[in-house]
Order: structure tokens, then sequence, then C-alpha cells
């Protein structure tokens, strides 16, 4: 949660997914991919931070 804190605003999912992507790369079997082209890493991300959407530390349009 230390990436949201340091931000002053919304953050985009996909910045905030490539920020704690860097700093903790994925197991391998989240950097393998959906069949839309997604890791499975990133699905999961999406679906766990809802809760920071409706605080309003993140925007997922």
């Amino acid at each position: 949660m230390e990436i949201p804190a340091e931000q002053s605003g919304e953050l985009h999912h996909a910045e905030l997914w490539k920020r704690v992507k860097g700093e903790l790369p994925p197991a391998a079997e989240d950097a393998e991919t959906h069949t839309d082209r997604q890791e499975k890493g990133e699905n999961a991300w999406r679906w766990r931070t809802t809760h920071l959407l409706m605080v309003g530390w993140l925007r997922k349009d």
C-alpha cells in the first residue's frame, strides 16, 4: 500500500500494476496470459483492488 500512499490523487490501475511489477516481479504462473492477452496476475490484481477504487485511490476506466 506504499505506492497509493505516495500519490496525491487517483492512480490509474495500469500505472499501479506497472509499479507493483517493477518492485515485486510476478511469479511464473502469474505472468502467464489468458486468451485476452492479459496476465493472470494482472487479472487477479484488478479484482482484488476494487476497494482502492471505492476510496478514490484508483481509477479503472
